[in-house]
């Protein structure tokens, strides 16, 4: 989708001058990581400007759009391997913690709502709304932002506001912005909070702009209906790179599941509150590593062996802390999607679940039925799954399909271990022994 814009103060490839601001000039943008864009004339209904020129009418079937998800720094691999299984499309590693990938037009799901539902090494998982990087516009040409002025301007030139927050119509959606700095940036750009302030300024001024009454969208900082991330990365202390997503999720990173919440207390070394709630030991494995390491030893693989060829999967964690190791297992074993998970430790803390109902579904091109379906099919591949775990072996008699031993010395970790495969619902599927290993 190409578009017209103007007004932009942004400098591409040093146009502009040396002090002050830099020139202006009318430049045709190519915003490929999402559908929402904007021009500066009205397209009538062949797809042309008000200078006669062609515009091509953009394809609503199922408009391409770029993804990036983040993980745990070393795991960037292993969540490319889940985008692949997937079916993401375009699925190239970031560095040692992203992954960038896309959807297709053939996709049955929205790639991106299958990654939020199944990725078990995600921490957040995000849109692409607008950048300034280079392959994002005509002839590859690098924009860069200067200060918060240039970065208000860009914002409000390159994005659609009626199609990410709406114009009040049909209803006002809410959002947050957070910043996420590196490298070198600007002086006025170093700030993470008045960075994010200029970015929410320009669109909820562009928002007040098409009302006549001057309503504004509001701010809420813990379940926003369109959660922005913007990052920045700075060059020599002068200019800096920007990347605008919206992120599919709210509540926090996605590598809680919420099974450790309302478990334990913390009176006593060696152990600590959870942001979320709940208590875990200090040295207590993130559920998206925990997961991670189990992919990347081929437990996966292991399960479905077991189940084409009969012989028991097992997994034995020796000292397994507050079982973190062991619960992923039995996740992956059980074919149980985190998201599934999310949603049913939320419901029983009886707070308000941002899982259940995600931003990604509240957007104005959200879908629910969608999301509705992806549920469906998880839940019933969930119940099969469990099911083949508590089974019986049909190999090995008094054997079940799948055995998870742990043992833990510990008596508050093992109270604690306890209480997470509880929440978990694995209870009677993993067996936690407590005690020293060397007796085990």
């Amino acid at each position: 989708t190409t578009c017209t814009i103007t007004g932009a103060t942004s400098r591409v490839n040093g146009i502009g001058g040396g002090g002050g601001l830099p020139q202006r000039k009318r430049r045709r943008h190519f915003i490929s990581g999402s559908s929402l864009f904007s021009f500066d004339g009205n397209v009538d209904e062949r797809g042309s400007d008000v200078d006669g020129e062609d515009i091509p009418v953009p394809d609503r079937s199922r408009p391409h759009k770029q993804y990036f998800a983040t993980c745990v720094p070393g795991l960037q691999g292993v969540l490319a391997n889940e985008l692949i299984e997937l079916g993401a499309s375009n699925v190239e590693t970031s560095g040692t913690s992203g992954v960038s990938f896309t959807n297709s037009p053939d996709d049955e799901f929205d790639i991106g709502l299958k990654a939020l539902l199944w990725l078990r090494t995600a921490h957040r998982v995000m849109e692409l709304v607008t950048t300034t990087l280079p392959g994002q516009y005509d002839g590859d040409e690098q924009c860069y932002i200067y200060d918060s002025n240039e970065l208000y301007d860009f914002v409000r030139a390159t994005i659609h506001v009626q199609s990410l927050l709406g114009n009040g119509s049909g209803g006002l959606l809410n959002l947050s912005v957070k910043a996420i700095a590196n490298g070198q940036l600007p002086r006025e750009l170093c700030h993470s909070h008045f960075t994010a302030l200029s970015v929410k300024n320009a669109l909820v001024d562009a928002v007040r702009d098409l009302r006549p009454d001057g309503t504004r969208p509001d701010v809420n900082l813990h379940d926003a209906d369109v959660p922005l991330v913007v990052v920045l990365r700075g060059y020599d202390g002068e200019k800096a790179d920007v990347s605008l997503y919206r992120c599919l999720h709210s509540g926090g990173s996605l590598h809680r599941r919420g099974y450790r919440s309302g478990v334990g207390d913390n009176n006593g070394s060696g152990f600590e509150e959870e942001d979320g709630g709940g208590v875990v030991h200090k040295a207590a494995l993130k559920e998206s590593l925990a997961a991670g390491l189990l992919l990347e030893a081929g437990w996966d693989k292991l399960c479905a062996a077991a189940k084409s060829d009969g012989l028991p999967a097992v997994l034995i964690d020796p000292m397994c802390g507050s079982a973190t190791l062991p619960i992923e297992g039995a996740l992956i074993a059980a074919d149980i999607a985190p998201g599934l998970v999310r949603i049913r430790s939320n419901s029983k803390q009886g707070n308000s679940n941002p899982h259940r109902t995600p931003p990604a579904v509240r957007w104005k091109d959200g879908d629910v039925d969608e999301w509705k379906s992806l549920l469906s099919e998880a839940t019933l591949r969930a119940k099969a799954g469990l099911a083949w775990v508590q089974g019986d072996s049909q190999t090995y008699t008094g054997r079940k399909n799948c055995d998870i031993f742990a043992n833990e010395l510990n008596s508050r970790a093992a109270d604690l271990a306890r209480a997470c495969i509880a929440n978990a619902g694995f209870s009677g599927s993993i067996v936690l022994n407590e005690g020293d290993c060397i007796d085990w």
